[in-house]
């Protein structure tokens, strides 16, 4: 309740004319976290400046802006705790000017104005959701990780949906499943990559185009769509996972090539590499040796440079409070998001 009553008292003090819709009529006594609310005489600019005041004067932190409709802006906020996160939305909508003549050459042209230049531009480019690809040598614990996170009561307040990826998109297939006598039952992952033998210089680069154009075409039909319906799209393992661990993949080309190649690969919004000393990771997974563990865990530190938005997170601890740092992380990218969109 202190919240809902810190937030009223600051859009109280920015003279807004203001009212809140009818099923609202009970705040601030009553906590509600989609609050919707009607206003007369203000700009986008004038909401834009009211949000940042929020933010400066409560322990919220902004992470969505979203034009809604024609002078209907949306903005969500999460609390700045990580005891106990909660998320609240303030739906601003302009009331019709009642006893004031209409222009209707001006009406119909700010109308076009708001198509072009909200709809266009931020409602269909710009995304509400995001995307988190996990890296780590074996044993950094990315699938435990990311089942806590797909059980995370606070990331399906956050999103509409948590979705997960392993590696690609998978628009296309298994390279192997186009043949008529594997059935898809058939491919899945080998228990120890590391134990066969590579592919010769040709097939490795059939197989890593074809893979490379998943990755593309992927990410513009599944991964920003699902973005766009305000979706967490989090993949286990990307296209980075090459840098540390190629062997996995049975490539014979030497690592230049998916350096090369990595420009013209989407970068998702996040990117966390889980690290922890080798011989901790060794202890939960013997099936690699302690040697092949440190290498990878060097290489993903080497070639960080290319992941666009990686930053590295110490696994040595608790799940929970693994999960912590990770939301801060996730939250602040949201958070930086979001500022670029205000005017």
């Amino acid at each position: 309740m202190k919240d809902m009553e810190g937030i009223f008292h600051i859009i109280d003090e920015s003279k807004l004319d203001y009212y809140i819709q009818e099923n609202n009529r009970k705040l601030p006594e009553v906590d509600y976290s989609d609050v919707k609310i009607n206003y007369t005489d203000a700009s986008e600019y004038d909401l834009d400046r009211l949000i940042q005041k929020i933010v400066e004067r409560t322990q919220f932190i902004l992470i969505q802006k979203t034009v809604a409709g024609f002078h209907q802006y949306k903005y969500v906020l999460v609390t700045n705790s990580n005891a106990q996160r909660s998320k609240i939305q303030l739906r601003f909508s302009k009331s019709p000017d009642k006893g004031r003549k209409k222009n209707i050459i001006a009406s119909t042209m700010k109308y076009v104005h708001f198509i072009f230049s909200s709809i266009i531009s931020r409602q269909m480019v710009r995304s509400k959701g995001l995307s988190v690809a996990f890296l780590a040598p074996d044993g950094g614990g990315k699938t435990t990780l990311i089942n806590k996170m797909l059980k995370d009561d606070f990331y399906h307040e956050l999103f509409c949906d948590v979705e997960t990826r392993i590696f690609r998109p998978r628009i296309l297939k298994n390279l192997g499943q186009y043949r008529d006598h594997i059935k898809a039952d058939d491919i899945g992952s080998n228990p120890n990559p590391h134990n066969v033998e590579e592919h010769g210089l040709i097939k490795s680069f059939v197989r890593f185009t074809f893979y490379n154009i998943d990755f593309i075409i992927g990410d513009f039909i599944d991964t920003k769509f699902k973005k766009m319906k305000n979706h967490l799209v989090i993949f286990d393992r990307y296209y980075y996972d090459y840098f540390g661990d190629l062997k996995r993949y049975q490539y014979s080309f030497p690592m230049s090539v998916p350096i090369f190649f990595s420009r013209f690969v989407p970068k998702p919004d996040c990117v966390f590499i889980l690290d922890a000393d080798p011989q901790i990771l060794y202890n939960r997974k013997k099936e690699i040796p302690l040697e092949e563990i440190k290498e990878q865990s060097e290489r993903y530190k080497e070639y960080i440079r290319y992941m666009g938005n990686a930053k590295i997170i110490d696994v040595d601890d608790s799940v929970n409070n693994i999960l912590s740092r990770i939301t801060d992380e996730i939250i602040g990218c949201m958070n930086v998001r979001a500022y670029k969109k205000l005017k």
